[in-house]
């Protein structure tokens, strides 16, 4: 089901609801996250299954059902289109979408990081981050920025992704300004496979051209990366990129303060202390 909450009121109301696709699996599939463009709420259908009642939890990724796009209309909640995506993928978190016209037909175009199949998600468990650091980092290392078009005019179609950006995770905009229109830059946590035991670096990736900026410190973990506009910025990087990273050589967490266009570091501002790593922030 989709919620939402009207301008001026603290109440929500049901927007619209989408059928589970396979009638034959009894459980809900995975869902994390979902996007939405200026007119439509897309919701990806990811073909696996999680035991959350086990432990040690179970997962059964069903790869050969496809992966689902489920379009449904912001304005009235119906569902106006379906797409496929075979063979399926897993994924997270979407980083914007938003339409585009393309020799006069409509399209969704929606980035997400995605990757082959589920294997991250048992491997984020404590104990295996402790004793297998390794299986997260190396299933981590699969995935990558994926950019899906959905042709509104084509329903029900197979729709490929293609790659757009390296391995990453968190993905953020200038969400102020570029939610659900087009963007250009798309920050996040990111990690080299066979040689990163932890996402320990920070990436900005030019969707535009390809160019791809990383930001490394020795033994620094960082979190998400979370964009500040310059006061009157007219430039889409134009600003900061905040990020509360764990520094090992010091065994304490501070606050990474990037600029944002050059991605060089400004300042931080060190804790006496560690803040367990959390998944989302925001700034005010």
């Amino acid at each position: 089901q989709v919620y939402h909450v009207p301008s001026g009121e603290t109440s929500r109301h049901l927007l619209g609801e989408v059928i589970k696709s396979s009638p034959n699996v009894s459980q809900p599939f995975f869902l994390h996250s979902f996007a939405m463009s200026e007119n439509y709420v897309i919701i990806c259908e990811v073909p696996g299954l999680v035991q959350w009642q086990e432990f040690p939890m179970n997962h059964t990724f069903m790869s050969e059902l496809g992966t689902l796009w489920h379009v449904l209309s912001r304005a009235t909640g119906e569902k106006v289109a379906e797409f496929k995506t075979t063979p399926a993928f897993f994924m997270y978190h979407h980083a914007n979408a938003y339409e585009e016209t393309v020799n006069g037909k409509t399209e969704i175009v929606v980035d997400v990081v995605s990757y082959p199949n589920m294997d991250s998600l048992s491997a984020m468990f404590l104990d295996q981050i402790l004793n297998h650091p390794e299986r997260l980092m190396n299933s981590f290392g699969d995935g990558g920025l994926h950019r899906f078009r959905l042709p509104l005019g084509e329903v029900g179609s197979n729709v490929k992704g293609r790659q757009i950006g390296p391995c990453m995770e968190f993905p953020t905009i200038y969400y102020e300004k570029y939610n659900t229109i087009k963007h250009r830059y798309v920050y996040g946590g990111s990690l080299k496979k066979g040689e990163s035991l932890f996402l320990d670096r920070l990436v900005k990736t030019d969707v535009e051209t390809g160019h791809v900026k990383y930001y490394i410190e020795p033994d620094v973990y960082p979190g998400e990366a979370l964009f500040v506009p310059s006061p009157n910025s007219k430039a889409e990087d134009d600003g900061l990129i905040l990020s509360v990273v764990l520094d090992m050589s010091k065994k304490h967490s501070k606050l990474l303060i990037l600029n944002a266009s050059t991605f060089e570091k400004i300042a931080t501002a060190d804790l006496s202390y560690a803040i367990p790593f959390g998944f989302h922030g925001k700034y005010y």
